[in-house]
């Protein structure tokens, strides 16, 4: 892999979600993570990267986004948030616990014509 940063691939796991909450289906999420695992692909390979979509043109995270955020991917040693809005507005930043955390807003670009 030449870009650790590039995503090839991704799946979507159930949830629920709405303008206020988000909350992941645990049953969903751990399927998820034991197919890959029975795959022979560590967990850190395959899990730390959140990919939403916003249904305006502001990609920015709500309040809701960050708390889900840390809720979720706080206790990793590293994790994406990738949000996607109308008009290819785009927003990713890089959480990196390395003393007392590390964030890094990202460039994104997402190239339609490889799916």
């Amino acid at each position: 892999m030449s870009d650790p940063l590039l995503i090839e691939d991704f799946q979507l796991v159930s949830q629920q979600a709405d303008w206020g909450a988000v909350a992941f289906d645990d049953e969903a999420v751990a399927e998820y993570f034991d197919n890959h695992v029975d795959d022979g692909l560590p967990p850190q390979r395959v899990g730390r990267i959140w990919v939403h979509t916003h249904p305006g043109p502001s990609p920015l995270p709500s309040g809701t986004d960050e708390e889900t955020f840390a809720r979720v991917f706080g206790g990793c040693s590293q994790a994406v948030m990738l949000i996607l809005a109308q008009q290819d507005a785009t927003y990713a930043r890089l959480r990196l616990a390395i003393g007392s955390g590390i964030e890094i807003r990202l460039k994104v670009r997402v190239a339609y014509e490889q799916a």
